[in-house]
């Protein structure tokens, strides 16, 4: 914001993928919030609302660097066609039946 001199006024999303040397690289950027952002604020961690209260310098906000955590073994699942789902890996198999 300070070489542009503009005010805030969004935020983004950068996909990485690590290269054979271990290097991210970017593979995707999107202005808007991605589908994903819901499984992450079901399992804790409300991005959307973070961004908004840091938009709106919202005094309350613990500006704080934070790492969100979630529980041991869960997993996030996303089919272009369907509503992302949270489970934990372990689920996967017991609740595979016939179809797998």
């Amino acid at each position: 914001m300070e070489k542009t001199k503009s005010g805030k006024h969004g935020f983004f999303t950068v996909d990485l993928k690590e290269d054979d040397s271990g290097i991210p690289k970017v593979t995707e950027v999107n202005i808007r919030a991605v589908a994903f952002v819901q499984c992450y604020a079901a399992a804790g961690a409300n991005f959307p609302e973070d961004i908004m209260r840091l938009l709106d310098d919202d005094p309350a906000f613990d500006r704080r660097f934070k790492i969100y955590e979630f529980e041991p073994d869960v997993i996030f699942m996303r089919d272009v066609d369907e509503q992302p789902i949270i489970m934990k890996e372990s689920q996967i198999i017991t609740n595979c039946g016939e179809v797998c």
